[in-house]
Formats: C-alpha cells, structure tokens, sequence
C-alpha cells in the first residue's frame, strides 16, 4: 500500500502568507565618481551587457551606467544625454536637482 503524505493546510497557508526572503545590502557609494565606476566595474565585470558611458556635463563629471538589452538607446541618447549635454547651466551646488527637473520621465 502507497502512502501519499501531504503537508498540513495551515503550514501551507502560513508559508503563502510569509512575504519572500530577499537579501538586502548596502552599496557603499563614495563621492568620487572614479571609485564609483571601478566598484560598480567590478560588481559587473562577468555581465557583458552592463554599458558604462562616461561623460562630462558642463565642467562636471559623470557616468550613465545601463544594460544594453533592456534600455533604448534611441530614447537615452536623444532624451537623457542630449538633455544632459546640450545644457551647460549646471554647477556643483544644484546638479542633482537640475538634472531631476530637467530629465524628461519616459
């Protein structure tokens, strides 16, 4: 005689209801780009569709990091970087804020 052993319904329904185990972990981001680039380099060094883009926005540098399958290159060359590039009113006191109201949100 076969046996067929099921789990109990309540351990069935308590492990639905348990949220998915991820793990979390801080990236330490430093203010140099340059450390930046060679922490995020080495992170994705086996991924070969990981495209990093250096670029200088005004008398600021900067780096545009995205993966090649999954972005428009289309819409980031004419909407990110033609934003970035064509607008030399940044200075380090406002950049991040300049570069939030003026991206365009796809």
């Amino acid at each position: 005689m076969i046996r067929i052993r099921r789990r109990p319904l309540k351990k069935l329904a308590k492990e639905q209801k348990s949220p998915p185990k991820t793990i979390s972990q801080e990236i330490p981001l430093s203010k140099k780009l340059e450390d930046n680039l060679v922490f995020f380099s080495s992170l994705f060094q086996e991924s070969s569709d990981v495209i990093f883009r250096s670029i200088a926005v005004g008398n600021i540098d900067a780096a545009i990091i995205y993966i090649e399958g999954l972005s428009d290159t289309q819409k980031l060359n004419e909407q990110v970087l033609k934003t970035l590039l064509d607008k030399n009113e940044f200075d380090n006191t406002n950049f991040l804020l300049a570069i939030e109201n003026r991206l365009p949100i796809c």
